[in-house]
């Protein structure tokens, strides 16, 4: 099933962007706890609700807390959007939580694979390999079990171990058939879009704005991390215009400002 509106968000996708990254499965944000509450016990009364987010598996958690009935995933990094297509891809073909493990993991066998056959390549030729590979960040957990396991900084781990710890993560997507299914729902009706764009990208973000009203689409939440931290000051300008586009007096607005918050209307809450 392809949808409409969902394709056409699809077609701002930015091929000229190659600032190919590290890759989020999770998050690296803390105050993950705190912001669920926030998220499940304020009130949500509007219709055709829409979340709105960059990076990884975190806006599925925030679109089941919601009750979304849209995601829209966007991210300036390839690889990461790639990763997230994929995802759904998976999500799609895998009827409960197991099989989706069990494909992920299929997945990300081959990528690895791939890795050691480009590092091999640039041991031996010093080139540039035509294989485009993934590697991984890792993931914050408020859970202690998880946090005894030590990870030097900017290291990347082993995919496979992100995946399987988020079927037993509270909270997760993954953790529950319930939230799994809910997610799968929206990705075979084709309620979720992904593409790949920079948020400075004002004129971008306006078009989808419009796109979003004239489909009386409300965007409930916006997540965005700690996007705006990595910006020089004259792009900080840009990052704040985009939000008035992505967001109303009533999004939720969820940044990492060195812990995760909320802001409505601009106004902590």
């Amino acid at each position: 099933m392809i949808n409409p509106l969902s394709q056409k968000i699809r077609t701002f996708h930015n091929l000229d962007i190659n600032d190919g990254n590290l890759c989020y499965i999770g998050t690296n944000d803390y105050g993950l706890s705190e912001v669920e509450k926030i998220l499940k016990n304020h009130p949500n009364n509007e219709i055709n609700t829409c979340h709105i987010g960059v990076s990884g598996y975190y806006n599925f958690d925030i679109a089941v807390f919601r009750k979304s009935e849209r995601i829209i995933i966007f991210d300036h990094n390839p690889q990461q959007v790639k990763f997230m297509k994929q995802t759904l891809k998976i999500i799609n073909i895998s009827k409960n939580r197991e099989e989706f493990l069990n494909n992920m993991i299929s997945y990300l066998n081959i990528k690895q694979q791939e890795h050691s056959i480009v590092l091999n390549e640039k041991e031996f030729n010093r080139g540039k390999s035509k294989i485009e590979t993934m590697s991984f960040m890792i993931n914050i957990s408020e859970d202690d079990s998880y946090n005894k396991i030590k990870f030097e900084d900017n290291v990347t781990i082993d995919a496979i171990d992100q995946i399987i710890y988020e079927l037993e993560r509270k909270s997760s997507w993954l953790s529950t058939d319930f939230s799994f299914n809910y997610i799968r729902k929206l990705s075979l009706k084709d309620h979720i879009a992904i593409f790949c764009e920079d948020i400075k990208s004002i004129h971008v973000f306006k078009r989808i704005n419009n796109i979003l009203l004239n489909n009386n689409i409300f965007v409930d939440t916006l997540y965005l991390t700690n996007v705006k931290g990595y910006l020089l000051d004259k792009d900080k300008l840009l990052y704040d215009e985009t939000l008035k586009y992505l967001s109303n007096d009533k999004t939720m607005i969820i940044e990492n400002t060195g812990t995760l918050n909320i802001r409505v209307n601009y106004i902590k809450i």
